[in-house]
């Protein structure tokens, strides 16, 4: 017997059903766009960010120390980025082939599910390594910590809003798996090279990112 009100109820079901697995495939379109586009950008990022370091302890404005374990944080950042997309410059616009990204662009499903943990892993890293120099980066002259903070937060700001759009991996935390997508902390390659130079660019002109 038709009942319209059971025919709609799946209707709608139909359609959340439908809406879900766009908005998931979206996503994953949209996280794997984006980090092509903005890791190059922000793998120079935190070599500047280094080289800021390198400036202040020149200038006598960091604790040595402190200066030194950055540099380490700063470096495994580094490696990692290379991991995830290569030995990119500033002006590519995609991952290496042979990075973990380049591969899971090229790979099946079954190779892109063994992938994605791997990815989320190391996107969690870099966050880690950041954050880290984020918590002990204290310079003496303040518009070089300007240029620090303002700096570390941009590359941490976009390495979460590229991970939010990440499924969550079947091992993941329970803090991972509630973090919901942020799109709108996502900059185009022009406006994450915009909101970089306004931080740093006045202070270290030589570091601005055309």
């Amino acid at each position: 017997m038709f009942t319209p009100k059971r025919s709609i109820t799946k209707a709608v079901l139909a359609v959340v059903v439908c809406l879900a697995f766009t908005a998931a495939s979206c996503n994953v379109a949209q996280w794997i766009a984006t980090a092509q586009a903005d890791l190059p950008i922000v793998l120079q990022i935190v070599a500047n960010i280094l080289s800021i370091i390198s400036l202040a302890q020149s200038q006598q404005q960091i604790n040595p120390n402190v200066a030194a374990n950055i540099q380490k944080y700063g470096a495994e950042a580094e490696n990692l980025l290379v991991t995830l997309c290569g030995k990119v410059s500033v002006s590519d616009t995609k991952c290496a082939p042979d990075s973990l990204i380049g591969q899971y662009q090229a790979a099946d499903a079954s190779a892109k599910a063994a992938l994605l943990p791997k990815i989320d892993a190391a996107l969690a890293s870099i966050q880690s390594h950041m954050n880290a120099i984020l918590q002990i980066a204290h310079v003496t002259d303040q518009k070089i910590q300007i240029a620090l903070t303002g700096a570390v937060t941009l590359v941490l700001t976009t390495l979460l809003a590229i991970q939010s759009l990440i499924p969550a991996p079947a091992n993941a935390t329970a803090a991972r798996r509630a973090l919901t997508p942020y799109p709108q902390w996502l900059l185009s390659r022009k406006d994450l090279k915009k909101a970089y130079n306004v931080q740093v660019a006045p202070q270290f002109p030589a570091l601005a990112l055309n």
